[in-house]
């Protein structure tokens, strides 16, 4: 039986650092990536086939951090309100082809809901977003080009990702709903 494909690929240290940016500081993201490797292996044991180690564990991460917060919520005196995705994260999934099983077509429903959340932005938000995140642009640049007060762009910019991060979070949960 051959390795599971990709795997040499897997850069632990960034899989390690996506999950340290979704947990609770006083979280251990080795136990949540020891968690994810180990349900990888399983999978694959159990004859599951894994297109792409490093998307699957992406997504795995995603999904385990998220329950990590979820019972940080409901432990009593609790006051996390929930994954911080911002919109690196979102686009980092997206190009990683972060599904559960790597496949073609789930990889590009994902695709197609993060093209609807953005479209559905108000026009100034969406133009500061893509600007900033899918054309790489700073904002003193975007600033110079439309003449928007940096403030002005920093607020639109963290209200696209709030309202990104509402469309999107099912993706994250495992359900379907962008």
């Amino acid at each position: 039986m051959d390795g599971i494909p990709g795997i040499r690929g897997v850069d632990l240290e960034r899989v390690k650092a996506f999950i340290r940016r979704r947990i609770s500081p006083s979280d251990d993201p080795a136990d949540i990536m020891q968690d994810v490797f180990l349900a990888l292996v399983s999978r694959w044991n159990m004859g599951e086939k894994i297109h792409d180690a490093m998307a699957w564990m992406l997504t795995a991460a995603a999904r385990r951090a998220v329950d990590a917060l979820r019972r940080r919520s409901r432990a009593p005196g609790s006051l996390d309100s929930g994954p911080d995705l911002d919109a690196g994260d979102i686009l980092e999934l997206a190009d990683a082809g972060a599904d559960a099983g790597g496949e073609a077509m789930e990889r590009e429903e994902l695709r197609a809901a993060i093209e609807r959340a953005i479209s559905g932005l108000p026009a100034e938000q969406r133009d500061v977003f893509v600007m900033n995140e899918i054309d790489g642009m700073g904002f003193n640049e975007i600033q110079a080009r439309t003449g928007v007060p940096l403030n002005t762009l920093l607020a639109r910019k963290r209200y696209a990702v709030m309202k990104l991060r509402e469309k999107l979070v099912g993706w994250f949960n495992g359900i379907k709903e962008a």
